[in-house]
């Protein structure tokens, strides 16, 4: 835990205004990436999805997310991405981000990091930290 807490301070530290969600922003990113997710819509959610994708310290072909689906966005995930209290917002050089911190990870990890950045005005989710005590 103290390791998440270093790495959001370091994260947020860097970034050129660490700030409270934008809610109209926040809203686009529950309706095209976490509502999918949660509705098991896949090529929806894929749209929305970087690939390759890094979750933890394995990088994923769409193929290969697609296969351990479950095992990386494990239940109780989307309850926290639904919740805006979960994200912090922040805008180094002028790109925009948000941070998800959800205390619901894949087994042998604690915490999930969602990061999403917007890609040509189209919001996607780029990567999952995994972290560990």
């Amino acid at each position: 835990m103290k390791l998440l807490i270093i790495f959001c301070l370091l994260i947020f530290s860097l970034s050129a205004s660490a700030q409270y969600p934008n809610d109209a922003e926040l809203q686009k990113i529950i309706d095209k990436i976490v509502s999918p997710m949660e509705a098991n819509e896949i090529d929806s959610f894929f749209e929305h999805v970087t690939f390759p994708f890094k979750a933890g310290d394995k990088k994923y072909s769409e193929s290969e997310l697609r296969a351990a689906f479950s095992d990386v966005f494990v239940k109780g995930t989307t309850s926290c991405l639904k919740d805006a209290g979960s994200y912090q917002m922040a805008m180094p050089d002028d790109h925009s981000w948000y941070m998800a911190v959800c205390f619901s990870a894949p087994e042998g990890y604690e915490v999930s990091v969602f990061v999403f950045k917007k890609i040509n005005d189209k919001w996607m989710l780029e990567s999952i930290d995994l972290q560990n005590d």
